[in-house]
């Protein structure tokens, strides 16, 4: 083979281009006789057609960034372009089929490539660019920035203290950084290894350091806080010792507390500490304050000498001059008095009102009363106020006062007033024809159509009988006091005097909330006890009947109360003492009842007849003691064996429903025989 360069170019020759050149000579100097001219030109894609390359690769590049050259090339052959290169470097890459030279160094790859050479070649042919070097520089580096320092230095410091101050600092470059100091103070460290400025000046010490600097290095570069100066001062003068003051109280009254709190002045400004010599047995001290306190006993009376409080500072200390404490024994204390007394009274009605008072002292009380009312007496012993007004009272009483004395101290009750006021003119009665019932739960219909055969409208009363096992209960009763109080009123029964001992004050609670609750809109009257006085209803009569009475008026009923009359009473158990007895005057039933009864029995009083005389003083008496009642009878019948003919039956229920009290106008008949 034969190899020209030429130019920029190299050329390839093989044997058979050789052949070309020569015949091509021939041509050129005539050829072969006969020969064609135009046969002696190359065509395209003939050998002697040659490729070329060219382009301009950068000679150099920065560690960590890419690399790339792609010569350009013809190819007049038409051939196909292999490309080849010559002291490729390390770190790149190349492409023999497009000549691209291409890659990234490393710093590892820092220096200079030289005799790069790249060819190409189609074949017959090949040509190279120009060898060339490429050179890998590291890149380019960023100096850290300077450290940086800052604080601010105390400018003063008193002789005898401690001074301190330390810069704080960064170092972006992690390098170890030093500290210096210009004009440092004579009685001061300083730390090289943190910048801490330190010391405690003396008393000989005091002027002022100016100019301080305090620089921070990190080995190229160097900062400084601004210069600074720091003036130490004398220590002001001493300061003197704590001040107490104050006049405690000399004595206290067994019962009554005691406190004494001195005063105290404090010029150091240190903490104080109190102290005692003497402390009373019945007293507290405190440490902090200096508070001296307490409450004697009637056990403490006596004196209590010599007591001294002090202060202290830690250094020096002061005390109140010593005192004394008599304990002394109280005064007897005075009576109470005390009480709510009625502020009004209807005319004809009995007022009464008692004071409760104590007496401490053990002596005899007396009672006085202020502006007492006319009508009324007052019991010096007693305080009690009572009378009856008249009409000719009616009025207001004022500035009542009632006061009570032990002789020594007395007190009174706060001034009062009482009206008396006009009687109510006597209620409207609507007259009871009643009858009684206790088996409703078992004869609904024949009752029904009997109180209905009536030409007056019946008040039937209904017996509910005390539960065996549980029955019957209230709501038994539900269907039968339906029915009846479609034709007549219902008066309710809750406990007969028979079953009134069988139960508890809890169980009658418990039994008239069940029967208001199943029964009350069919009931009109509640009666809410029957021959209260009678001496078989066994113990708290009084306290099971306010029971019922109580939630019958809650729930806004009716009530009716059955007293039980004899001739002669019973000892201990006469009609009109029991009344007085436990339904006394100002009773909350003497004004709220709604109807008061009598139970009588002939047979049980030897067949007695009652007369007029005796109708007129028993419901005169009851119509004195609950004035806004009715009145009348809520029981008749036999107590033992029935007459078996009804004309003895019939003699007993016309004189009853026959009976009538002129001189009581609320008499409303009633009689409710019980058959």
């Amino acid at each position: 083979m034969l190899k020209l360069r030429a130019g920029s170019g190299v050329v390839r020759f093989s044997i058979l281009t050789s052949i070309a050149l020569a015949s091509l000579a021939l041509v050129a100097c005539g050829g072969p006789q006969g020969a064609d001219p135009a046969a002696a030109q190359s065509p395209p894609g003939s050998p002697s057609a040659a490729p070329t390359i060219s382009g301009t690769p950068s000679t150099s590049v920065v560690a960590g960034q890419s690399y790339a050259f792609t010569p350009t090339t013809t190819n007049p052959g038409g051939m196909t372009l292999t490309f080849s290169i010559i002291n490729k470097p390390s770190w790149a890459t190349f492409s023999s089929g497009t000549g691209e030279l291409s890659g990234t160094p490393a710093t590892t790859d820092v220096g200079t490539y030289a005799n790069i050479e790249i060819s190409v070649s189609d074949g017959p042919a090949s040509v190279a660019l120009p060898a060339f070097s490429l050179a890998v520089t590291a890149p380019a580096t960023t100096p850290a920035p300077p450290p940086t320092i800052a604080g601010s230095p105390a400018t003063s410091i008193v002789a005898g203290q401690s001074y301190s101050f330390t810069p704080t600092t960064t170092d972006p470059s992690g390098g170890a950084l030093t500290f210096s100091i210009a004009n440092q103070p004579s009685w001061a460290a300083f730390s090289a290894g943190t910048g801490q400025l330190s010391g405690t000046p003396a008393s000989a010490n005091v002027g002022t350091y100016s100019n301080i600097m305090i620089s921070v290095s990190d080995g190229t570069s160097k900062v400084a806080l601004p210069a600074f100066a720091i003036t130490v001062t004398a220590p002001a003068p001493s300061a003197g010792p704590p001040t107490i003051a104050g006049s405690p109280a000399t004595s206290v009254v067994a019962g009554q507390h005691y406190s004494f709190t001195p005063t105290t002045t404090d010029p150091s400004g240190k903490t104080l500490t109190f102290s005692i010599s003497n402390q009373p047995s019945w007293a507290t001290f405190s440490s902090s304050t200096g508070q001296l306190s307490g409450t004697p006993a009637a056990a403490n009376v006596g004196t209590y000498a010599n007591i001294l409080i002090s202060v202290s500072d830690g250094t020096s200390s002061a005390v109140l001059p010593a005192f004394a404490i008599a304990v002394t024994a109280p005064p007897p204390m005075p009576p109470t008095i005390a009480g709510s007394p009625a502020t009004s009274v209807v005319a004809g009605q009995s007022y009464s009102f008692t004071p409760t008072t104590t007496d401490p002292s053990g002596g005899t009380l007396m009672f006085s009363i202020s502006n007492p009312p006319s009508w009324a007496t007052f019991s010096t012993s007693t305080g009690r106020l009572s009378g009856t007004p008249a009409a000719g009272n009616v009025g207001t009483y004022s500035n009542i006062v009632i006061s009570v004395s032990d002789g020594t101290q007395s007190a009174s009750l706060a001034a009062f007033s009482i009206s008396v006021t006009a009687p109510a003119p006597p209620p409207a009665t609507s007259w009871l024809w009643g009858v009684t019932t206790d088996d409703s739960t078992a004869q609904t219909a024949s009752q029904v159509s009997a109180v209905a055969a009536f030409s007056k409208r019946v008040t039937i009363r209904t017996v509910f009988d005390p539960p065996t096992g549980g029955s019957p209960a209230a709501t038994d009763y539900l269907s039968s006091v339906q029915a009846l109080s479609a034709k007549a009123d219902v008066m309710g029964l809750l406990v007969d005097s028979s079953a009134m001992s069988q139960l508890t004050t809890a169980d009658v609670s418990a039994r008239v909330a069940e029967y208001l609750a199943a029964l009350g809109p069919y009931v009109r009257i509640w009666e809410i006890g029957n021959e209260v006085n009678g001496n078989w209803l066994g113990q708290n009569v009084i306290t099971k009947v306010e029971t019922m009475y109580d939630a019958a008026k809650a729930a806004g009923k009716l009530t009716a109360l059955t007293l039980y009359y004899e001739n002669p009473a019973t000892p201990g158990y006469e009609m009109i003492s029991w009344v007085d007895q436990n339904i006394p005057p100002g009773h909350r039933m003497r004004s709220g009842l709604d109807y008061v009864l009598v139970s009588y029995y002939e047979d049980a009083n030897g067949g007695h007849q009652l007369t007029q005389s005796e109708l007129d003083t028993m419901f005169s008496a009851l119509a004195t003691r609950f004035p806004g009642a009715k009145l009348g009878f809520g029981e008749c019948g036999w107590g033992g064996q029935i007459p078996s003919d009804n004309a003895t039956r019939a003699a007993l229920i016309q004189r009853f429903y026959g009976y009538r009290v002129p001189s009581v106008p609320r008499y409303i008949g009633g009689s409710f025989y019980w058959h």
